[in-house]
C-alpha cells in the first residue's frame, strides 16, 4: 500500500495493479486515493483494482472517473463499475453510452449489463441500431445480461440480418441468455 505514494508512476501502477488482485480489502481506500494520481496508468490500474476488490465505497469516485480525461481511465471505471455492479452508476454510464464515444460505448454497455437494471433497456436497444459493429454485439451482450423480454424482438432481427457474424452469433447468445432467464422465474 505504501508504494502506491512512490515517485515512480510505474512503481505505483505495479502496486495497484498488485493490490486488486492480492484482493485485501484494507485496500480499499488507497486505492480510491490512486484515482486522483498524476500519472493516467496508475488511475486506470486503481479503477480496475477496485472493481476487483467489489469495493462498495468507490462507486462514486469511479463514477467520478469516467469524466477522466484519459479513456483508458473511463474504460478501466466503467469496467470496475461494472463489477461492483451498483445501481447509482446507471444514469452516469447510459449517458455516456448516448454520447456515441465510440472507443469506450462498448465497456459502457457491458457494464449496464452486467449491473442488469432495467433503465439500461431502452439506451441498450438504441446501440443495437449504431454503425459500429462492436457496439451492437457489446450491446447485444448487455441484453442478454439483463434479461428483459423487450429485447427479444430486436434481437432476433440482428441474429438474422446483421452483417458482422460475431453480431449475429451475440444477439444469439443473448436470446439463449434471455431464454435461459425467463424459464427460471
Amino acid at each position: 500500500i505504501v508504494t502506491l505514494n512512490d515517485d515512480n508512476f510505474m512503481v505505483r501502477t505495479a502496486a495497484a495493479e498488485l493490490l486488486g488482485a492480492i484482493g485485501d480489502k484494507r485496500a480499499g481506500e488507497p486505492l480510491i486515493a490512486a484515482l486522483n494520481d498524476t500519472a493516467y496508468q496508475v488511475r486506470a490500474s486503481a479503477a480496475k483494482s477496485l472493481g476487483q476488490l467489489n469495493e462498495i465505497k468507490a462507486v462514486e469516485p469511479l463514477i467520478a472517473s469516467l469524466s477522466d480525461s484519459d479513456p483508458y481511465v473511463i474504460k478501466d471505471a466503467a469496467w470496475a463499475l461494472g463489477q461492483i455492479g451498483d445501481k447509482r452508476a446507471v444514469e452516469p454510464l447510459v449517458a455516456l453510452l448516448k454520447t456515441k464515444n465510440i472507443s469506450n460505448c462498448g465497456y459502457f454497455a457491458e457494464a449496464l449489463g452486467q449491473i442488469g437494471d432495467d433503465r439500461a433497456v431502452k439506451p441498450l436497444l438504441a446501440a443495437l441500431k449504431s454503425e459500429i459493429g462492436t457496439v451492437r454485439q457489446s450491446a447485444a451482450t448487455a441484453l442478454g445480461m439483463i434479461g428483459s423480454e423487450k429485447a427479444i424482438k430486436p434481437l432476433i432481427e440482428l441474429s438474422q440480418n446483421d452483417v458482422s457474424e460475431s453480431v449475429r452469433a451475440a444477439a444469439t447468445a443473448a436470446l439463449e441468455n434471455i431464454n435461459k432467464k425467463q424459464a427460471n422465474d
